[in-house]
């Protein structure tokens, strides 16, 4: 079995985080090509990384010191706000009026698993189940009744139901696409953004 363990992610680890996202994330994201995004954000414009400070973001390391994998955790309405811009942003805008207001409640109540990613020759490895569970240990750790996170594929949609998350809200692409004409239904299996809670007992 490969070797890691899974600590708390510091500041100074943002450029490794962000190779990472860049080159294990990035690529695999649905909603990126949809939007016409082909480019990943910048290492400073990436809303994520502008979190690390909060201290809640875990990272899977090797005993050689390699980050393998990592749970991008937040509290969204903590620190400071990053808006998301353009089109990706207006995405987002249209989920909080879709929802009827649902995603911010969540994020005004709970910890948010904001972004999944492990490294491509991690995969498979269990890594991400780990990650997963430690970010629930450590939302109940926070006093936090429940977690959720957002799936804008298929692969983070199923990791959440393995870990028994429940579906609370779900948009279907095409319904997305009949609304913004600069939006590109993505190809099967990623056919909806879903937001995903789990009550943590």
């Amino acid at each position: 079995m490969a070797e890691y363990s899974v600590q708390v992610a510091k500041v100074e680890d943002r450029e490794e985080i962000y190779k990472i996202l860049r080159d294990s994330f990035f690529p695999d994201m649905p909603i990126f090509a949809a939007l016409n995004i082909t480019k990943p954000p910048a290492i400073d414009t990436w809303p994520a990384l502008q979190t690390l400070d909060q201290n809640l973001t875990l990272k899977a390391v090797t005993p050689e010191g390699e980050i393998v994998g990592v749970a991008i955790n937040v509290i969204p309405r903590e620190g400071i706000v990053v808006s998301i811009p353009g089109e990706l942003g207006k995405f987002f805008d249209y989920i909080e009026t879709d929802s009827k207001g649902l995603l911010t409640k969540l994020e005004n109540t709970t910890m948010e698993l904001r972004i999944m990613a492990i490294d491509k020759n991690w995969r498979g490895k269990g890594v991400s189940k780990r990650l997963v569970e430690k970010s629930e240990n450590l939302a109940k750790k926070l006093g936090r009744n429940n977690i959720f996170g957002m799936a804008t594929g298929a692969f983070m949609e199923a990791s959440f139901k393995r870990h028994d998350w429940k579906c609370v809200y779900r948009l279907l692409y095409k319904d997305y696409a009949n609304q913004n004409k600069n939006f590109t239904t993505p190809q099967e299996p990623h056919n909806s953004c879903t937001l995903y809670e789990k009550i943590l007992s």
